[in-house]
């Protein structure tokens, strides 16, 4: 089983709109172990497993694409099933509620407010409004959409009869990739290179 990539795990915990406490009781990975996770710390592959199972349940996909001949992990990131498919939790989110996606783009990133505030040009608490579908502009919306987009990240997601669907966020195909080495823990990456 291949190892998950901690900006695919940071982006489905903020997608679903959990704190790291709640995804601790739902999922039953601990605190610590999620933080190492979502660190890129190494930890062992039942909890990157559970975790996986865990937002599976819930109906977030994690994503990448592996290169086959190289160890590159392209594409990664998370979105919401889209209505019809296995383990879907509901049939799409409404207009105003999708500001979390930004939430998302930011734990992709692995950024707090503060700093996704700076390199918007925002205020901290514009912030906080855009990701919790508050009050905010348009300007504020496009501007901290094309800040993402100017970083490599990708907002997924479709509107079918008013409603948006598979919601989520991706590097993009532009962005660079993702070494396998960086993210896999030491043991496994140890035997993939005694393997070479």
């Amino acid at each position: 089983m291949p190892a998950i990539s901690p900006d695919a795990l940071r982006a489905a915990r903020a997608l679903a709109g959990l704190s790291e406490r709640e995804v601790e009781e739902q999922s039953g990975v601990s605190r610590h172990s999620l933080e190492a996770c979502e660190a890129g710390s190494p930890v062992a592959l039942l909890t990157v497993a559970r975790l996986r199972d865990f937002y599976a349940v819930i109906g977030i996909d994690l994503l990448g694409t592996i290169g086959v001949n190289t160890d590159f992990e392209y594409m990664v990131g998370a979105r919401w099933r889209l209505p019809g498919e296995p383990g879907r939790a509901d049939e799409g989110l409404d207009p105003e509620g999708v500001g979390f996606a930004f939430a998302a783009a930011r734990g992709l990133l692995g950024w707090d407010q503060k700093r996704t505030a700076r390199e918007a040009k925002l205020s901290h608490r514009q912030i906080g409004n855009l990701e919790a579908g508050g009050p905010s502009t348009k300007k504020s919306r496009d501007d901290l959409r094309i800040m993402f987009e100017n970083k490599g990240i990708e907002f997924l997601g479709d509107r079918v009869n008013g409603r948006f669907v598979g919601v989520g966020v991706r590097w993009s195909s532009d962005a660079d990739p993702i070494y396998l080495v960086d993210i896999l823990p030491p043991d496994v990456e140890a035997e993939i290179i005694g393997r070479a």
